[in-house]
C-alpha cells in the first residue's frame, strides 16, 4: 500500500498539471495565438513534468522545468559540421610570434616589426591587406593538429595544473543567453569563446592609447551574438545553422570586423526560423566601435601556406576512435587551456542519446548528465567548454549551453569526463588569446595571474570589477564544483527530502503517542466500570431479577 501511495506522488493528476502550467504561464508571460496551440503546450508541459516527478524519485541527476517546458522538444540546436582542412603545424611560439619573420609571405604582407615585443604590433600584420587577401574566403577554414614545441608551451605541467577551474566563477565567459528558435548555437559559442580571449587579455586592451569606447563596466563587457550572426553570413547560414570554425577564420580574415557590444547590438534574432532557407545575407551592421578601438582577440598561429596565405585562428583536438573519447594527453590540454582563462567551442548531439535521455536533457537542471551516444562523432548542436573538476567526486567537465539561464545549472550542465555522454567528446577546436606568449604572466593558470587580480578588484572597488562573475548562483561544494580538497556538501544536496523526513517522522511520533493513549488509557467516559455490590442472602431472595438486564445477571 505504502508503495502504491509513493509511486502516486510521482505523477501529476490533470488537476494539479493544470495548476503548474497556469502558473507556469505566469511565469515566463507565455502566450497563445489559439485554443489548440494551448492544448498542445499543455499536453507537452504535463509530459515534461510528469517525467521530471518520475526521474526525480530515483536519478542520479535532477530535472527541472524550464521555460521551454511546453514544447515537445527543445529549441533548435543549428551546428553544422565541415570538413577541416589541415595544413603545416607551428614550430614554437617564439618564432611564431615573429610572423614574417618565420613564415614568408606574398607581396600584400608587411613587416610587423618587433611583433614579439611591441604591444600594438604583437601577433599581427597589417588588417587591411589581411582583408584584401582573405576575407573574401568565406568558404575557408583554417585548422591543424597540434603537437611538439607548441603543444607543450600550452600545456600546464602537472604540478601546475590546478585541480579545478570553473570559468563561470572567474568570470571570463558571459551568463546564457536563449538562442530562441534560431538556430545560432554556434554564434553563442563562438561569443563565450571571445569574450574568454579578450577578458584574458584586457589588461593589454586597456594599455593602449587614445581609447574612448572601452569605458568599461562588468555590464558591457558583453559582446554581440547578433553582430558575428550577420557580419559572418556566407559559410554560417545565419538563423539555419553555421558553426565556430567559420566565425573565428572569419574574425582572423576580418570579414568580422570588430568585436561589438551587446548593448549595442543586442540579440534580435530570437524569434527567427532555423528551417528557413536563407539565400541573401541579413543586413550588416556597421561597426559602432572606433576604428583605433576594434577587437580581433583570435591569435594567429601562423599562415596557410597552401590557399591564400590566410591566418590560422584554431587547432582541432578529436576523439580517439577506439575509446571514443579524448586521449590523457589532450585532455591535459583542454585542462591547460581552460586553466588559462579561456573557453572551448566543442559540440554535441541533441538527439544522441536513447529517446528517453534526449528528453530528460530537454529538462535537465544539476548533477553529471550520464546520457549515451549512439551517433556516432555526428553532432548537431555547438556547445562551449567553461570548466573542469570533480563533482561528488567524479571527475567531470563544465559546459555552457544556449538555452538561457531557467535550463540546467544557470545555464550550463556536467557531464563525466571519458563517457562521452551525448557525443559531447567527439570534436573540439580551440583558439588562443591575441597576447599568448606576450609575457611571463601567462605561465601561470589565469586565476594565479596579476591580470586576474587586476580586473577583479576587490569588492570595495566595484569599477575595477570588469569580469562577469557568477559567485551568487554557482557555489562549490553545492551545485557548483566540489571544493578543491575533493570534498562536498552532500546533505545541502537533499535538504528538501531531509525536511520531509524529519516532519514525517515527527507526525508518526505524534500519531503514535495518540494511539497509545487511546489503546492503553482511553477516556473515562467511553468505560463502563464493573460495580461489585454486596447483598446478604435475604436480599438476594427478595430481588427481581426478571428486570435485570441479561449482561448484569450475577451469577
Amino acid at each position: 500500500m505504502l508503495i502504491v501511495l509513493y509511486l502516486s506522488l510521482q505523477k501529476a493528476s490533470d488537476k494539479q498539471c493544470l495548476k503548474e502550467f497556469q502558473k507556469f504561464e505566469l511565469t515566463y508571460k507565455k502566450s497563445y495565438l489559439t485554443i489548440p496551440q494551448r492544448e498542445l503546450a499543455l499536453f507537452n508541459f504535463c509530459k515534461n513534468l510528469n517525467l521530471v516527478l518520475e526521474h526525480n524519485s530515483d536519478g542520479n541527476y535532477k530535472l527541472a522545468l524550464n521555460e521551454n517546458s511546453d514544447l515537445a522538444r527543445q529549441r533548435p540546436s543549428g551546428y553544422i559540421e565541415v570538413p577541416i582542412e589541415l595544413d603545416y603545424e607551428p614550430t614554437t611560439p617564439q618564432t611564431l610570434n615573429r610572423l614574417s619573420a618565420t613564415y614568408p609571405h606574398s607581396s600584400p604582407y608587411t613587416d610587423p616589426g618587433q611583433s614579439d615585443t611591441v604591444l600594438n604590433t604583437f601577433n599581427r600584420l597589417n588588417a587591411s591587406d589581411i582583408m584584401t587577401q582573405c576575407a573574401p574566403r568565406a568558404n575557408m577554414t583554417n585548422s591543424f593538429t597540434l603537437s611538439g614545441a607548441m603543444r607543450t608551451a600550452i600545456t600546464f605541467p602537472p604540478a601546475v595544473l590546478p585541480l579545478r577551474v570553473d570559468l563561470r566563477k572567474l568570470g571570463t565567459v558571459p551568463r546564457a543567453q536563449d538562442q530562441g528558435s534560431c538556430g545560432s548555437c554556434y554564434a553563442h559559442a563562438s561569443r563565450n569563446v571571445f569574450t574568454s580571449l579578450v577578458s584574458r587579455d584586457l589588461t593589454y586592451y586597456l594599455q593602449q592609447p587614445g581609447l574612448t569606447r572601452w569605458n568599461l563596466s562588468t555590464a558591457d563587457l558583453v559582446f554581440s551574438v547578433q553582430y558575428m550572426l550577420n557580419r559572418t553570413f556566407g559559410a554560417n547560414q545565419y538563423c539555419s545553422g553555421g558553426n565556430y570554425q567559420y566565425v573565428a577564420t572569419d574574425l582572423a580574415n576580418y570579414r568580422i570586423n570588430s568585436m561589438e557590444m551587446e548593448t549595442d547590438y543586442p540579440y534580435t534574432s530570437m524569434f527567427e526560423s532555423d528551417s528557413k532557407v536563407y539565400t541573401s545575407a541579413p543586413a550588416v551592421p556597421d561597426a559602432k566601435i572606433p576604428a583605433n578601438e576594434r577587437i580581433n582577440p583570435i591569435y594567429y598561429f601562423g599562415f596557410n601556406t597552401i590557399k591564400y596565405n590566410c591566418p590560422k585562428s584554431f587547432f582541432r583536438l578529436t576523439q580517439n576512435p577506439t575509446t571514443k573519447t579524448f586521449d590523457a594527453q589532450d585532455e591535459e590540454l583542454i585542462k591547460s587551456v581552460l586553466a588559462r582563462g579561456i573557453a572551448i567551442a566543442g559540440s554535441m548531439h541533441t538527439e544522441g542519446g536513447t529517446e528517453a535521455e534526449n528528453s530528460k536533457f530537454n529538462v535537465y537542471s544539476s548533477g553529471i548528465f550520464s546520457g549515451s551516444c549512439s551517433k556516432g562523432t555526428g553532432s548537431n548542436h555547438q556547445i562551449t567548454y567553461v570548466g573542469y573538476g570533480t563533482y561528488q567526486g567524479k571527475p567531470v567537465w563544465v559546459i555552457q549551453n544556449s538555452w538561457g539561464t531557467s535550463w540546467g545549472i544557470q545555464g550550463t550542465f556536467m557531464i563525466e569526463r571519458g563517457k562521452n555522454a551525448m557525443c559531447t567528446e567527439a570534436t573540439i577546436d580551440i583558439s588562443l588569446n591575441r597576447y599568448f606568449g606576450f609575457d611571463a604572466d601567462q605561465d601561470v593558470p589565469f586565476e594565479q595571474s596579476d591580470a586576474y587580480k587586476t580586473l577583479k578588484g576587490s569588492k570595495a572597488d566595484v569599477g575595477k570589477n570588469y569580469i562577469d562573475l557568477n559567485e551568487n548562483r554557482i557555489v562549490y561544494a553545492v551545485n557548483g564544483l566540489d571544493n578543491e580538497d575533493g570534498t562536498w556538501i552532500q546533505a545541502k544536496v537533499h535538504t528538501s527530502l531531509i525536511i520531509v523526513v524529519v516532519v514525517m517522522a515527527l507526525a508518526g511520533l505524534v500519531i503514535l503517542y495518540f494511539l497509545s493513549v487511546w489503546l492503553c488509557c482511553p477516556p473515562q467516559n467511553l468505560v463502563k466500570p464493573t460495580i461489585y455490590v454486596k447483598f446478604s442472602e435475604q436480599q438476594a431472595k427478595g430481588f427481581d431479577w426478571s428486570k435485570a438486564d441479561e449482561n448484569e445477571k450475577l451469577k
